[in-house]
């Protein structure tokens, strides 16, 4: 069973392992489900990925042990890592899951989190509203529809300027077809259209890139994916013009 809090415990533990570790280069965390819906489950898989110094192969079961780091000289340099990859371990063993690590010395390092028989909410007929307050779901709905194709193309010829940053900078970000949803890269969406709705004020830019930015927050896949998916057709449609 996934728990949000153990999660979210074990993903700060381990983007802050790599931060400590990777001096440069890049550190990236991606989420992927996999293809098949079995009795309303998914399987789960969360990658967190940096460029820094790497583990040796004979130490990388060690590095799960308490207090346990590959060399003393590391330790002194960067700190130990203490009991934080133990917990993840429990953590991860609590919801049914295993957690692996794939790294060379020098070349970086991949810890991987396998949760399988996560469960998949369905969309369920509407009940009748007790308040006649939006809720959040509500909210994002209005969202993707203030940030209309018509908006965005007046936007694109009032701002010349803004339709670099869009097909340039921003749709490289984009999931493909075929890949997971990368949270470092939705975050990064968000933050763009944070940024260029304050620059060329359009409310609409900066709710967006705000509303994205509270699901990568709480780290919600189901919302981040329609999200991006919104986008994707927004791209397509300025590619069209």
């Amino acid at each position: 069973m996934l728990d949000d809090m153990r999660l979210r415990q074990v993903l700060t533990n381990l983007v802050a392992n790599a931060v400590k570790f990777t001096e440069q280069g890049q550190i990236r965390l991606s989420a992927t489900v996999s293809d098949r819906i079995k009795c309303d489950a998914v399987e789960l898989v969360i990658q967190v990925k940096d460029t820094g110094i790497g583990i040796a192969e004979d130490k990388q079961q060690l590095i799960f042990e308490s207090f346990e780091q590959e060399h003393t000289d590391i330790t002194r340099k960067y700190g130990g890592t203490g009991l934080g990859l133990t917990i993840c371990r429990q953590l991860v063993a609590l919801m049914k899951g295993r957690i692996e690590v794939d790294s060379r010395p020098g070349s970086g390092s991949t810890f991987t989190i396998i949760l399988p028989g996560v469960a998949v909410s369905r969309n369920e007929p509407p009940t009748q509203q007790i308040s006649e307050a939006p809720g959040p779901d509500e909210n994002r709905s209005a969202c993707h529809a203030a940030l209309s194709e018509s908006l965005v193309q007046g936007a694109v010829v009032r701002h010349p300027d803004l339709l670099p940053h869009l097909l340039e900078t921003i749709e490289p970000l984009m999931p493909g077809a075929q890949e997971g949803v990368i949270i470092s890269d939705a975050q990064a969406i968000a933050d763009h259209f944070i940024v260029l709705g304050r620059r060329f004020d359009l409310p609409a830019f900066t709710q967006f890139g705000q509303t994205l930015a509270e699901d990568v927050h709480a780290f919600d896949l189901e919302k981040i994916a329609p999200s991006l998916a919104r986008l994707s057709i927004l791209f397509n449609g300025l590619r069209e013009k």
